[in-house]
């Protein structure tokens, strides 16, 4: 196929319920495109259907600029899978995609156009959006969630996190293997080394999440969002000055307009103004707790932390 310009990797651990709808996605949004693509996909320790699945569906596959290959591997540790990945990588620009997730139209392009014009970045995200259909909007576990995602749009991302990152392999190493939040982690290190004006990330290039349907998986996933930051920090503390100035060149809204503008959409939403004060005063307060308990179990040996549980609400 001749020159490789972007490489997609999807990790993907069992994602039966998901992995025809995400691949679909993939070839939707590179069926008219004019760079040329491999799409790897990284069957990491899958022991469902995800394999075969994936399998038939790519061998359906006919676009001129893509190609499709499928990794597997026995360990489940993503970043071990990613630095394969990235490995096999003949391209300089990478895509990571969670396979756990849906592409909006035209996120992909939108991503490595914006790499190509600008060549002093080396890391760009997208926003990832809750999908929320299963959730009844009476409830609070769908108000908290809402208000959550309310206050991250309006106080704004100058971190390249979540289930899409694309990223020029040239600018790092590979993944430690000593940070479970990898997506934090290539944020941090890339802005350490090149600075913030390297990490952008575009509000317009959207990925679906599924929301978790229950307080378990809810609390579940943010102390596991918790943990990650916090061990990254016991493991890489040389992060954390970079960390205390991500809002450094953002040009950010004062406090009182930003709890202004989600107050606003609460009010639009038909969500009570409280469930902000609340989420910040006893929902963090209990995923902070959650997640100090867990590290502190880790390091005791007498719990295990387990990389790849995500929580799959689809």
């Amino acid at each position: 196929m001749g020159k490789v310009d972007l490489t997609i990797l999807v990790p993907a651990w069992n994602e039966e319920r998901n992995i025809t709808s995400f691949l679909s996605d993939i070839a939707d949004q590179l069926n008219y495109s004019s760079f040329k693509t491999d799409v790897i996909i990284l069957a990491n320790g899958c022991v469902d259907n995800t394999i075969p699945l994936a399998k038939s569906h790519i061998q359906k596959q006919s676009l001129p600029n893509v190609s499709w290959l499928i990794q597997v591997f026995d360990d489940p540790f993503k970043n071990k899978v990613l630095n394969a990945g990235i490995e096999l990588a003949k391209s300089d620009i990478i895509l990571n995609l969670d396979a756990d997730s849906r592409l909006e139209k035209n996120c992909i392009s939108r991503l490595y156009s914006f790499l190509l014009d600008n060549p002093k970045v080396n890391l760009v995200g997208g926003l990832d959006i809750p999908i929320y259909d299963k959730l009844n909007k009476e409830t609070l576990l769908y108000q908290f969630q809402r208000t959550q995602q309310i206050w991250r749009e309006e106080r704004g991302r100058v971190m390249a996190i979540g289930a899409v990152m694309m990223y020029r392999k040239s600018s790092f190493n590979g993944f430690p293997l000593d940070a479970i939040s990898e997506d934090t982690w290539l944020s941090l290190y890339i802005a350490s080394k090149f600075g913030w004006e390297s990490v952008k990330v575009l509000m317009d290039a959207n990925i679906h999440i599924f929301a978790p349907t229950s307080w378990s998986d809810y609390l579940k996933q943010q102390t596991r969002w918790d943990t990650g930051y916090v061990q990254l920090m016991k493991n890489h503390p040389e992060l954390q000055s970079t960390y205390d100035n991500r809002r450094s060149l953002f040009k950010r809204r004062s406090n009182e307009e930003i709890f202004e503008s989600v107050y606003n959409r609460l009010d639009e939403e038909k969500i009570a103004r409280s469930r902000l004060v609340e989420l910040r005063d006893i929902i963090n307060i209990i995923i902070e707790e959650n997640s100090d308990i867990e590290y502190d179990s880790i390091l005791r040996n007498v719990g295990t932390w387990d990389p790849i549980i995500s929580t799959k609400g689809a």
